[in-house]
């Protein structure tokens, strides 16, 4: 997104169980116009993680606001398998939880 990154989704299955963590990159737009990340990679735990056919949907905690430690509900996701290469995340709390979602590539 704006030619930076931002999510990094790993996900794992071990004896049956998936686990994994997302990392949402936080961007702005400095004074010459381009975007940066700021802040460092803070990976966040999947919560009750659900695969079903090609889709996994999971919870993360979520701040009410950016580097507020004061929690809100959590923030729910849905991925959908695209291809081998690719996924698309929405979140599925807000009414954006259709349309095309945002794309995500295996990093190889």
């Amino acid at each position: 997104m704006n030619d930076q990154p931002a999510i990094e989704l790993s996900i794992n299955e071990m004896s049956g169980k998936v686990r994994g963590t997302i990392v949402f990159y936080f961007q702005r737009r400095i004074e010459d116009g381009k975007w940066r990340v700021e802040g460092g990679k803070n990976p966040t735990p999947l919560l009750s993680p659900v695969v079903k056919a090609t889709s996994l949907t999971f919870e993360v905690i979520h701040h009410k606001h950016h580097g507020s430690s004061e929690l809100g509900p959590n923030a729910k996701f849905r991925v959908e398998l695209i291809d081998r290469d690719n996924l698309a995340l929405f979140k599925t709390d807000e009414a954006s939880g259709s349309g095309p979602g945002l794309k995500l590539a295996r990093r190889k």
